[in-house]
């Protein structure tokens, strides 16, 4: 029997190198909105405290200077958070690129790798069905040479 070969099999092992890759960055793009995910629920705890100290304080009498410097960080804090959306919103529109990208080329992959299969399966049909002709062949000949010999005799 033949030894099956897929003439694409490079090609195949090309678009392999290429999924692994594009899954690692769209696992490092995953992490990156993660980790500005969690700065930002930071900035948000921060300005819970924040307001609460000014809350606490102000039961106790708070003046007008102190006061400033509360809101300043207030503020501060909020234009962090601000700047942390529209970070976190970039990422995720990143994240999801390239999840697209990584998917399309997972199908690819999948694709060659169904044709693989589906021409080795054609192969192996193919040789048996050689091996098949020639059995047949070979006991149709063996019957003839039989024949022609006890016709002889």
């Amino acid at each position: 029997m033949k030894a099956f070969s897929f003439r694409l099999e490079t090609f195949l092992h090309l678009k392999e190198m290429r999924k692994k890759r594009l899954l690692v960055q769209y696992a490092d793009s995953l992490r990156e909105r993660e980790k500005i995910e969690d700065r930002l629920e930071a900035k948000k705890f921060t300005l819970d405290q924040i307001r609460n100290e000014v809350s606490e304080r102000r039961s106790f009498g708070f003046s007008g200077s102190e006061q400033a410097t509360y809101q300043t960080s207030i503020d501060l804090v909020e234009s962090e958070i601000l700047d942390l959306h529209s970070e976190f919103e970039n990422a995720k529109k990143i994240e999801e690129s390239k999840k697209a990208v990584y998917l399309k080329a997972d199908s690819e992959h999948q694709s060659l790798v169904k044709l693989k299969g589906k021409r080795k399966h054609q192969h192996l049909y193919a040789e048996a069905k050689k091996e098949e002709n020639e059995l047949t062949d070979l006991i149709n000949s063996r019957f003839i040479f039989n024949k022609s010999l006890t016709e002889k005799s």
